[in-house]
């Protein structure tokens, strides 16, 4: 597959399994991700094996934080390995690509943490690049379903919404 079509292909794949997952109905094809009536969460994943780093749309640090108001937003860093390579996978792989997905790893990080980071302006940007050495505070650890939450601690909203799986 070719690299932009397996980008989308597993955002969507992501989206739909961690909604299914946090136990979210939730058929919006745009917006932030994923919507309960208290928290919102954008994910952003990586592929381990190319880079650690996450590239956040800039628009939608302010985008998001306006057309939600009330809710508890976050941003969710994803990290996993898939069992195949990406030139190997198949449109027919594309109806179940969460199954090739292994070793998840993710991040819950406050909404607001990107604000004052600096934005890039590549052709296809503008961008904040986000790397894990700088995330923020420290985190409560849960191993859930094979995948490792990284939760920021005494945040109880998000607790609860990741407690419901």
């Amino acid at each position: 597959m070719e690299s932009e079509a397996y980008r989308s292909a597993i955002d969507r794949a992501f989206k739909k399994y961690f909604r299914g997952f946090f136990g979210v109905e939730d058929n919006r094809t745009h917006g932030i991700d994923i919507l309960d009536p208290v928290v919102g969460i954008e994910i952003k994943s990586r592929l381990r094996k190319y880079n650690t780093n996450w590239r956040v749309h800039h628009y939608q640090f302010n985008d998001y934080k306006e057309e939600y108001p009330g809710w508890k937003l976050f941003w969710m860093f994803v990290l996993y390995d898939l069992t195949k390579e990406v030139k190997e996978v198949s449109d027919q792989d594309e109806k179940n690509l969460i199954k090739l997905v292994r070793n998840v790893e993710a991040w819950f990080i406050n909404w607001d943490w990107i604000k004052n980071k600096p934005v890039n302006y590549p052709k296809s940007g503008p961008f904040v690049y986000i790397g894990r050495k700088h995330f923020p505070g420290k985190f409560k650890t849960l191993a859930i379903k094979e995948h490792i939450l990284y939760l920021p601690e005494k945040c109880k909203a998000l607790e609860e919404l990741v407690n419901h799986h």
